[in-house]
């Protein structure tokens, strides 16, 4: 709302109520407004404290989950390790095979 039009809401609510009630009525609507203001702040920390709960809730399921991944993760790559060092074995026996048949009598 922009200038003229609050003044003319308050010229009607002047001419509603009259200028002894107008103090007692704004008084009213302060109240009023303060009690809502109390309420939707008692709403907003209710449901803040609510969320720091599941908020650490979720924060320690993904630390555990990730705790597992990464324990998986080191057995599969001891894993392959360990198969990748046999094969690296197993290849040098054939290398070492097919040399001796190279060198083999001619």
């Amino acid at each position: 709302m922009n200038g003229p039009e609050i003044f003319v809401i308050a010229l009607l609510v002047l001419l509603l109520f009259g200028s002894k009630k107008l103090p007692e009525l704004m008084k009213g609507v302060g109240k009023g407004l303060h009690e809502f203001k109390k309420a939707t702040d008692e709403i907003k920390n209710e449901f803040e404290k609510h969320t720091v709960d599941i908020k650490s809730e979720i924060k320690k399921h993904t630390e555990d989950i990730t705790t597992e991944i990464q324990k998986h993760t080191e057995g599969i790559t001891a894993e392959m390790q360990k198969h990748t060092e046999g094969f690296a074995t197993e290849i040098k026996k054939v290398e070492n095979d097919i040399k001796k048949e190279n060198e083999g009598p001619h």
